[in-house]
């Protein structure tokens, strides 16, 4: 009879050490798959925030995806700029960007076109074209001083706290409206955006030749 009882008892040990072993086990498992399971956070799906390689200052950035624009059409003439959206570029608030959009207009096409950077690579969509416009623009270069960075430190020493997104606009393009606060002897200017001292969201004007504030 006691080596019975003795036998029952090893058996029962045996089974408790090895039901004890398979609880840890899935303990285990079910840790790391809880782990593993996870999607990435925000900052890991989209640390980089760009759609090319690197940040580019505007005139830079604009001499980039020009000659694709020439290739679209031989008379291209840059009149607008943007970075990405408001708060969704964070490269912009040293006013340099991967995610700039240039608008170029074509008088023999009676077109406009975006230019950017896909996978580092110039890249473009078509934003319209006919209508009772002429299509004519001058372009930029003979009015445009102030690039982006110089635009981002006035916007700063004016008052801005930190930049969202920025604007180049070319006033001499038909199809620009200027803003109120800009005077018409304004030919290109700056419309960076973002919060002040007082946490609040404004704009800040530059003027693209010679710096002076619109506000």
């Amino acid at each position: 009879m006691r080596r019975h009882v003795t036998l029952a008892a090893v058996v029962c040990a045996v089974l408790l050490a090895s039901w004890a072993l398979v609880g840890c086990a899935q303990d285990d498992a079910g840790a790391t798959s809880g782990t593993s399971g996870q999607p990435p956070t925000a900052a890991t799906s989209g640390s980089s925030g760009q759609s090319g390689p690197g940040a580019y200052a505007a005139k830079e950035f604009v001499d980039l995806v020009t000659s694709k624009a020439v290739s679209w059409a031989s008379d291209a003439r840059p009149y607008k700029m943007e970075s990405g959206r408001p708060g969704q570029d964070p490269s912009i608030a040293e006013g340099v960007s991967g995610l700039w959009r240039v608008w170029f207009a074509s008088a023999s096409k009676k077109q406009m076109s975006v230019f950017y950077l896909q996978d580092g690579q110039p890249a473009m969509y078509p934003e319209g074209g006919g209508g009772g416009f002429s299509y004519e623009t001058p372009g930029l270069s003979d009015v445009w001083k102030i690039d982006s960075v110089d635009a981002v430190r006035i916007a700063k020493e004016t008052g801005i706290a930190e930049v969202k997104s920025m604007s180049l606009y070319d006033t001499r393009a038909e199809f620009v409206t200027k803003a109120r606060e800009v005077p018409e002897s304004c030919a290109a200017y700056w419309d960076v955006y973002g919060p002040g001292a007082d946490g609040l969201d404004t704009h800040v004007y530059v003027d693209a030749a010679t710096g002076a504030v619109y506000k």
